[in-house]
């Protein structure tokens, strides 16, 4: 949740998203976290 909260937070303060949209980037960008990092560490 809080993976999710932090960049929703963050866009919708600083780029002005409507928090609707900004929920959504964040779901999206904490389901694809762990990925990024899986991909980077090898």
């Amino acid at each position: 949740m809080v993976s999710a909260a932090v960049p929703a937070a963050g866009m919708q303060y600083l780029a002005g998203w409507s928090w609707s949209s900004a929920i959504l980037f964040g779901v999206l960008i904490a389901a694809t976290d762990p990925a990024r990092k899986a991909a980077y560490s090898f």
